[in-house]
């Protein structure tokens, strides 16, 4: 079939502005109206100030998403949002495209089509600040130039399809790269009935790919006009720019010392059962269905490039990896295999073809083609869509905002608060620097990323350097200082569970816990709520309560009299330390005691095996033979305390694993 006649054949163009439609509405009816956490805030921050965004940069979509923060409606946040459903809904169009060329019939590519953008992952990134849907849009068209390329014998035609598909590839790298040379391989597999008259032509569409890289200069460029918003600050060399576009300052982060191939073995696991839930119960069945459909009515190329689209970002992404096998590290994976999801729904869009075929079989003639045909399509599309909705609708999701602004609203005021973490420079620099919430409270980055007036330049400086400018920074300034997680200086501090504020007239080990009214409400509230449903929440979730534990746990042994004993406080500590990290903090506090309370500590140890479910990382469930090991040492049981030690290594053998130190320190009775 010629280009000409696809797009007339049966006027077919119609369908396209409605798969469009449907799902952009449903992306914006369900998007968040303020920032969430995992990447949002620090996407929409540097959209906002048309910065430079975490490495490798992204700057094709910083420079869109910049763009669509011009719109005369809404917040800011919700505006980026719905840049990324306009993605994410074309996306939806390119496979519909895909699945009518594959197929050459329209309802199952409605099913193809509709299945895939209400799956689980990819509905949960077209509605959030999130480069993902660009990814896969770019994907998609670069697919369908491919098959266009295949198909076409018009010499002219071909030369002009091979500098948009070049052109297209330029840009895919100016997004997200790493995904895209994941996905390659599907593009050659596709490409190879023509492979060697697409390699003789290359050279002449290099210029193409040129123009589409373009968006990196432009990079480079902005982060030496002193933006608001840049992760690392001026891209000053090469040395710099390969340092940033090849993420070399994540390599803690994606490479872990404790993570070996059992881990990577979990994950292919884990790869396959997120496959299972992206579509519901019907989609998945669907799913195999056309799996094992394809190899009848699909050309032994194309089959392959779907194989290696599906395994690109799921068994390719994961040998590569260094992830420890545990929840953080699992939801932070989950969004990668966008593109298996994607080639999944081609699948699903088969298996409507073959299941109806198998139906009019079974009735022997008597039910009509588009009966059976039309019912599985609404069928997998109907039930993705309401299996996906309550993790998806976040219209009314303000989890982000609210702890944004329950920190801004308890300092004092023209105070400096310094953030580390991703979900406190995302939420409250959004807040603070987009929204323009409290801005008499200066917001620094502990590390001198994000933010521009960083009081140095992330790894250009050793470690006494990085002491002395904080130490410079403090002794030059008499606004009260405040930071969440972590700041590297010398002196005492008052606690407040959510953040510390340093005390420059005290010693190092000085601390002083202070229960803010502002944050026991929210603690409160936090526990009288239900939990948040969004997975990213759902962690953050738990480290507020750890943190709530911590102080409230520290003010109830340290301080005399009725301040930390109070009946309001011990209600609220119980309900915060009712958890696996609560009953971690309390283990810590019994077992430095002079005289440990022996049976609460077995209570204690007992209640955390039961609750070890609740385990973010494998750093807590190490932590309960830690403890362990611990409480064999103080009660003199050094081969229990050195066995146990080493059963925590067995789970996390990281440098980082307190049991390696306690090993080190020898049995006194050998």
């Amino acid at each position: 079939m010629n280009t000409v006649n696809y797009y007339r054949h049966g006027n077919s163009w119609i369908h396209l502005p409605i798969i469009f439609l449907i799902t952009f509405i449903v992306y914006c009816w369900s998007a968040p109206r303020t920032v969430v956490l995992e990447d949002d805030g620090l996407f929409i921050l540097a959209a906002y100030f048309n910065g430079i965004a975490h490495p490798p940069g992204y700057p094709l979509y910083t420079l869109l998403a910049h763009v669509s923060t011009w719109l005369p409606f809404g917040s800011v946040a919700y505006r980026v949002h719905m840049l990324s459903g306009l993605f994410a809904a074309l996306a939806c169009v390119s496979l519909w495209i895909i699945a009518f060329r594959l197929f050459q019939e329209r309802t199952p590519a409605y099913a193809a089509s509709l299945g895939f953008g209400f799956s689980m992952t990819f509905w949960s990134q077209s509605i959030i600040s999130e480069v993902y849907t660009l990814n896969v849009l770019l994907i998609s068209m670069i697919f369908i130039n491919c098959l266009l390329l295949i198909e076409n014998r018009d010499n002219q035609y071909f030369r002009r399809r091979l500098n948009l598909l070049f052109l297209l590839y330029g840009l895919a790298l100016s997004n997200h790269w790493p995904l895209l040379v994941l996905s390659t391989p599907m593009f050659i597999a596709l490409l190879w009935p023509k492979i060697s008259i697409v390699v003789k032509g290359a050279l002449r569409s290099v210029p193409y790919l040129i123009i589409g890289l373009l968006p990196y200069i432009w990079m480079v460029v902005r982060s030496n006009m002193d933006v608001e918003i840049s992760f690392y600050g001026p891209i000053e060399n090469w040395h710099d720019f390969w340092f940033y576009i090849s993420r070399q300052g994540y390599k803690e982060i994606d490479i872990s010392p404790s993570a070996g191939w059992t881990d990577k073995l979990y994950f292919i696991s884990f790869s396959f059962a997120e496959t299972a839930k992206q579509f519901g119960p019907v989609g998945l069945v669907l799913l195999l269905s056309g799996f094992i459909y394809q190899f009848y009515i699909l050309k032994k190329n194309i089959i392959l490039a779907l194989v290696l689209g599906y395994l690109g970002s799921t068994v390719f992404l994961i040998c590569l990896l260094g992830f420890d096998y545990d929840l953080f590290n699992r939801t932070v994976f989950r969004v990668y295999p966008l593109i298996a999801w994607f080639c999944a729904s081609i699948w699903l869009g088969m298996g409507v073809i073959v299941i109806s075929k198998i139906c009019i079989h079974l009735g022997r003639g008597r039910i009509e083609k588009i009966i059976p045909v039309l019912g599985f399509t609404l069928l997998a599309s109907v039930t993705t869509f309401a299996s996906n909705l309550p993790e998806n609708y976040r219209s009314n999701d303000y989890w982000a905002q609210s702890y944004a602004r329950t920190i801004l609203d308890s300092l004092p005021s023209d105070a400096v608060l310094f953030l580390f973490s991703d979900v406190n420079v995302g939420s409250i620099g959004y807040l603070n620097s987009v929204e323009g919430y409290r801005k008499d409270v200066k917001l620094y980055h502990s590390t001198g990323q994000v933010f521009k007036n960083r009081l140095y330049r992330p790894f250009k400086v050793d470690f006494n350097q990085v002491k002395s400018k904080i130490r410079g920074f403090i002794n030059s300034t008499s606004l009260p200082i405040y930071y969440t997680d972590e700041l590297m200086h010398e002196y005492g501090k008052e606690y407040y569970g959510l953040y510390s504020k340093v005390l420059p007239g005290k010693q190092n080990n000085f601390i002083l816990a202070v229960m803010n009214p502002a944050l026991q409400e929210y603690w409160a509230s936090i526990v009288s709520n239900k939990r948040p449903y969004d997975s990213w929440e759902r962690i953050h979730y738990q480290s507020i309560m750890a943190d709530g534990c911590r102080l409230l746990s520290f003010i109830h042994e340290y301080t005399d009299g009725n301040a930390g004993n109070s009946t309001e406080l011990n209600r609220l500590r119980n309900s915060l330390c009712d958890n696996l990290q609560g009953i971690y903090i309390q283990l810590d506090y019994e077992i430095q005691k002079e005289r440990p309370d022996w049976n609460r500590i077995d209570q204690l140890i007992k209640k955390a095996k039961t609750r070890l479910h609740e385990s973010r990382g494998k750093v807590e469930t190490a932590l309960l033979d830690y403890y362990k090991g611990e409480v064999f040492y103080r009660k003199g049981n050094y081969q229990g305390a050195t066995l146990a030690h080493q059963q925590s290594l067995n789970i996390w053998n990281h440098p980082d694993n307190p049991s390696h130190s306690k090993i080190k320190r020898g049995i006194p009775e050998l």
